[in-house]
């Protein structure tokens, strides 16, 4: 008998039988596993979750939800959450979990505080607060709280060197880089120059072992190392308008004027709402921050609250014929009525003023010439800028997403990352590529015709269990207005502003 190579080894002579096994059938898919399709408080709609414990359950589709009321006024309760329960107390492993809901179902929106989107492009005038989605419709998510923290880390200005031929200099030394693309620079030089705010659109790190690194601001030129390539139209942080505009405001005392205010706007998701009442604008006290003064009928002022935005219209006091688009995040408001009251035989409400006090202004720099790359532009301050994101609900649980980058192009986009690390699941924070793909495939989800071939494979139970969705379609620019910070040497103080939805989600169900 003559043997086929690598089948059987013969060792002496003889007949052998080798045995040809069947070919192999394909396996019937698993008939016991359960499905449940019913009310939850959370998670996503008409979609068939795995899941495989409890404690999955509950991260995904949240606790028990009220949908019903007896005549004697006694709340009754969806069965789904004790149906799951009951299915893996009594030994189950493994079942799929549908939620339905009212055909108007909706997600709750909350304004993400000290953040305004901007666009660049010329001539426009474009600025939004920026507004963030529950990651899934119904009442659960109208008691989160959301507050934001920016993340300041000092980079050594002397290691930053400018020349006159467009380039920046920088001796990185041999830690790591600080720098990514997408990260956001605070440029200050003197005090008569304005504070700049950059956007790292190009990051090149040095091959040669050499501590040397180049940041360029022509983006026409190019680098064999590091470099930084400076937009056109920057955004620019005004301490004074009449710095920004070149003449040094020297000692600013209270209620100096600053100019004349033409026109204001309140900012909101719905977009820009005129304020008709008259307004002013001047220094803060001791010359530290802006206030805006409005004068009119009680009944006309506008209803403003910390955290709004304002767009205001200005002519410099020193150069009328300049008009001026600035931003102020407002930090406080003052409404008193006037000392002088209408007699009271007339109809006409009493006179008041209302006013706002912010400690920054942001500026949009239309020039084409840029400061830097000139011996006469010389840094006193370079920080490197990222925030921090607290959630906090309704039974004080918080969830912390820490050193967030403010622009797309950035490795940790707040905008792609929230949905992944604001997880009910707890796990930390992951690598920006699942983040990226778990966004991309959330928006698929929640298209009104399903793309299943981009929701092919298994879920992401953890995303499937985060609190906030990502953003539908970022902006060209998000600039930090009003956002507290601190340094990332020292501890973070969690006491920003956190407010609750400007729309309240609802499962729509009657209760």
């Amino acid at each position: 008998m003559v043997a086929q190579s690598g089948l059987m080894t013969l060792r002496r002579p003889g007949i052998y039988f080798q045995e040809k096994l069947p070919p192999r059938q394909p396996d019937l898919p698993p008939l016991d596993v359960a499905a449940f399709v019913g009310f939850a408080e959370a998670g996503p709609v008409d979609t068939p979750v795995p899941v495989e414990d409890v404690d999955t359950f509950r991260a995904i589709f949240g606790g028990d939800l009220p949908v019903a009321r007896t005549v004697n006024g006694e709340l009754r309760y969806a069965s789904l959450p004790a149906a799951v329960a009951g299915f893996f107390a009594n030994g189950g492993r493994r079942c799929y979990v549908v939620r339905v809901t009212g055909p108007n179902a909706s997600h709750s929106r909350f304004y993400l505080p000290g953040l305004v989107a901007c666009d660049a492009a010329a001539g426009s005038t474009s600025a939004a607060p920026v507004t963030v989605d529950a990651a899934s419709p119904g009442r659960w998510s109208t008691t989160l709280q959301l507050a934001t923290q920016l993340r300041v880390l000092p980079l050594s200005p002397e290691a930053l060197r400018f020349d006159g031929a467009g380039y920046f200099n920088w001796t990185t030394g041999a830690g790591a880089l600080a720098l990514e693309s997408g990260d956001l620079l605070r440029i200050a030089a003197a005090a008569s120059e304005p504070t700049y705010l950059i956007t790292v659109t190009a990051v090149d790190e040095a091959t040669d072992g050499t501590e040397e690194a180049t940041l360029i601001d022509d983006p026409l030129l190019t680098a064999p190392r590091f470099q930084i390539v400076q937009q056109r139209r920057c955004f620019e942080t005004a301490t004074a308008l009449g710095r920004a505009l070149g003449d040094p405001i020297v000692s600013p005392t209270d209620n100096d004027p600053i100019g004349t205010v033409e026109a204001v706007a309140h900012l909101t998701y719905q977009g820009p709402m005129a304020i008709p009442a008259a307004a002013t604008l001047t220094s803060g006290p001791g010359g530290v921050g802006f206030i805006v003064e409005f004068t009119g009928d009680a009944d006309s002022e506008p209803a403003l609250q910390p955290g709004d935005l304002l767009e205001l219209t200005v002519g410099a006091a020193t150069m009328p014929a300049v008009q001026l688009s600035l931003l102020l995040a407002i930090e406080t408001v003052d409404q008193r009525l006037s000392s002088a009251f209408s007699p009271p035989e007339m109809d006409s409400p009493p006179a008041a003023t209302l006013r706002v006090h912010g400690s920054l202004l942001l500026e949009r720099n239309e020039a084409t010439a840029s400061p830097f790359g000139t011996p006469l532009f010389t840094p006193t301050r370079v920080e490197r800028l990222r925030f921090d994101l607290l959630i906090q609900d309704a039974q004080q649980r918080r969830t912390m997403i820490s050193d967030l980058g403010f622009d797309a192009t950035h490795p940790r986009f707040w905008g792609d990352l929230i949905l992944l690390e604001s997880s009910r699941l707890g796990l930390p924070p992951t690598d920006p590529t699942r983040a990226i793909q778990a966004a991309a495939r959330y928006r698929a989800m929640q298209q009104p015709v399903r793309d299943l071939q981009r929701e092919d494979g298994p879920p992401d139970l953890v995303a499937l269990a985060g609190q906030l969705a990502p953003v539908v379609q970022a902006s060209e620019h998000y600039l930090p207005l009003g956002m507290g910070s601190f340094f990332v040497s020292s501890q973070a103080d969690t006491s920003g502003r956190a407010p609750l939805p400007i729309i309240h989600g609802t499962d729509d169900l009657a209760t």
